[in-house]
């Protein structure tokens, strides 16, 4: 397949075009395109919770929200995190909802996934895994079974473990996926990784529009099906190109409808011979239950991942250590300064032009840069020759 990177954004979704006619000639329509509809009547969930109805009906994915039925069935609490527990008990992945765990490599991240399914696996509970990097033997056999323990009976009845090598639009592979995942009602899906799920698609990191086809095509519809939907994504090497969210086009961070976390890499694990240590740092929790469970720069879990000289495998995920002086330090004076600068700026600013403005050193300046996009005080953009541009989301101020 040519990457989606080397054509122009016409090309790529006449590409993606092309897909979505071959699913409607087999009876799979895109919801964005002639709404949702399966060929033989199967009872396909929609977007909106509803059932998909034929495609010639008065009624697609457009059916008016019974309001009454919304304010009945939601008792006023704060929406709870049920998946990925920390040992405390609190969970991480909202249920229900499109989650995100970006990280570098050898972040941890697919651990932390897998500790999820394990989590779930063991207390009965149905969980998908598609994947769109690693392999079956690797997953399911070498670590969910022999490194995290899952008993096999419990891995072959509740496991449900696919890996694609087509787009889902071929073959009725969209409808029969979601038909099954009705069936099961799994507590968990993972989406391992969400580039490389888009590359298969046809499709760029870089373009909003293809991200929101995929997140339509795919996570938004086994969320709502009930699923904690994790998917795994990659962050830009360059720190300061990171942000509050995965490589490519901010829109990943946007589909985010639970929580989406930066897995930051402390020290990575060696197997055998070096624990590693990855910090949950979140970058954003649209429920508002994971949050009040943060420090004030947004760590939220450490997650410690050990093996012995046997390869036996090791972890927990406990809260912040609190008691000791392990966040980073925050310029809170200079982050004002460029907080101010960026507020009164007409236009997004280089780094190069904010470490020229704002008084101080440009060692110190930098880092206060670093600090206002990881806390979501500042967000970044891509422009001209790949420079990254900053702009205000929301005021800083040193006493708040």
């Amino acid at each position: 397949m040519t990457e989606p990177d080397g054509l122009a954004l016409d090309e790529r979704m006449a590409l993606f075009a092309d897909h979505y006619d071959q699913a409607a000639d087999e009876g799979v329509i895109h919801p964005e395109i002639e709404g949702w509809g399966v060929e033989g009547g199967l009872d396909q969930p929609a977007p909106n919770g509803s059932h998909a109805q034929p495609a010639a009906a008065d009624r697609g994915a457009w059916e008016w929200v019974d309001v009454a039925a919304v304010l009945a069935n939601d008792p006023g609490a704060r929406a709870a995190a049920t998946v990925l527990l920390r040992s405390d008990g609190v969970g991480l992945l909202y249920a229900g909802r499109i989650n995100s765990l970006a990280g570098e490599a050898e972040s941890l991240k697919t651990w932390l996934a897998l500790v999820a399914c394990a989590q779930e696996l063991r207390a009965g509970r149905h969980v998908l895994y598609l994947d769109f990097e690693d392999d079956a033997g690797s997953v399911i056999r070498s670590r969910l079974h022999h490194d995290l323990g899952v008993p096999a009976d419990r891995l072959t009845e509740l496991l449900h473990y696919v890996r694609p090598d087509e787009p889902i639009t071929t073959n009725g592979a969209r409808a029969r996926l979601l038909a099954d995942a009705a069936a099961w009602s799994p507590t968990l899906a993972v989406v391992d990784g969400i580039t490389e799920a888009l590359s298969l698609h046809g499709l760029s990191s870089n373009a909003d529009v293809e991200i929101a086809s995929l997140t339509s095509l795919l996570t938004r519809p086994l969320a709502d099906l009930g699923a904690a939907v994790a998917g795994l994504d990659h962050v830009a090497k360059d720190p300061e190109q990171r942000g509050r969210y995965a490589i490519g086009s901010q829109h990943k961070l946007s589909a985010v409808s639970g929580a989406a976390y930066g897995i930051q890499s402390i020290s990575p694990a060696r197997r055998g011979t070096q624990d590693g240590l990855s910090r949950l740092v979140v970058a954003k929790d649209r429920p508002g239950g994971v949050r009040p469970h943060a420090t004030a720069v947004g760590t939220v879990a450490d997650f410690r991942f050990g093996s012995d000289g046997d390869g036996l495998v090791s972890w927990r995920l406990d809260p912040p250590d609190v008691t000791q002086a392990t966040e980073p330090f925050r310029p809170t004076h200079l982050m004002e300064r460029v907080s101010r600068y960026l507020e009164d700026a007409t236009e997004d600013q280089s780094q190069r032009a904010i470490v020229r403005a704002v008084r101080g050193k440009d060692e110190a300046v930098i880092p206060a840069i670093r600090c206002l996009v990881a806390e979501g005080f500042v967000a970044t953009s891509v422009g001209e020759n790949r420079a990254v541009l900053h702009r205000s989301e929301r005021p800083f101020r040193e006493l708040q």
